[in-house]
């Protein structure tokens, strides 16, 4: 007789009741001590927090020195390759860029740059000259990230530099920068 769906096929045969019920109370016997082990350890967590340890990092301690040496390096250079490309991307915002094409350029979600930014500085518009152009700020010259228009250029015509790193232009402009654009186009524009 076979028993079970999609699996592997299984006899039945005759049910030996006192080694089934000694592999069940064996079983509940381990649950019973590993509720009890729970326990401990939540009171050993309390007892460290009642003698001023902050249990979040003695949390991190246990589970650190659970990991392998080649396990936690590993772990550890990929932090650092994140963290880089994080502290790349904000500091192409600090100099100028959007949040989108800081994004797209390192490979870093735009929430993640937003939370590592403070929120101030970010929120404010890149400066713009009268004529709509956006203008340096001290961090964007160093990074070559967008320069003014030649002196004595008219700012509307299309320069000959190349572009910046975002293949597209800086990423920087605002709806309102593109008085042509029709109203259907524009954001918010229902």
């Amino acid at each position: 007789m076979t028993i079970g769906h999609n699996s592997k096929t299984t006899k039945a045969g005759p049910v030996h009741g006192e080694r089934l019920k000694s592999f069940i109370e064996r079983i509940e016997r381990m649950e019973e001590e590993r509720k009890t082990i729970a326990g401990d350890i939540r009171d050993i967590y309390a007892e460290a927090k009642g003698v001023g340890y902050d249990v979040k990092t003695v949390r991190w301690v246990v589970q650190e020195r659970r990991l392998d040496a080649s396990d936690r390096a590993e772990r550890d250079t990929l932090r650092d390759v994140y963290q880089h490309a994080l502290d790349t991307a904000v500091g192409l915002v600090r100099g100028g860029l959007s949040l989108r094409e800081a994004g797209r350029i390192t490979g870093t979600s735009k929430s993640s740059i937003h939370r590592a930014l403070a929120v101030p500085e970010v929120s404010q518009p890149a400066p713009h000259d009268a004529d709509g152009v956006i203008t340096e700020t001290e961090n964007a010259a160093p990074l070559g990230l967008y320069t003014r228009p030649p002196a004595g250029g008219d700012a509307g015509n299309i320069s000959s530099e190349p572009v910046p790193q975002g293949g597209e232009g800086t990423g920087t402009h605002s709806d309102d920068d593109m008085p042509d654009q029709p109203a259907f186009l524009r954001r918010g524009a229902v």
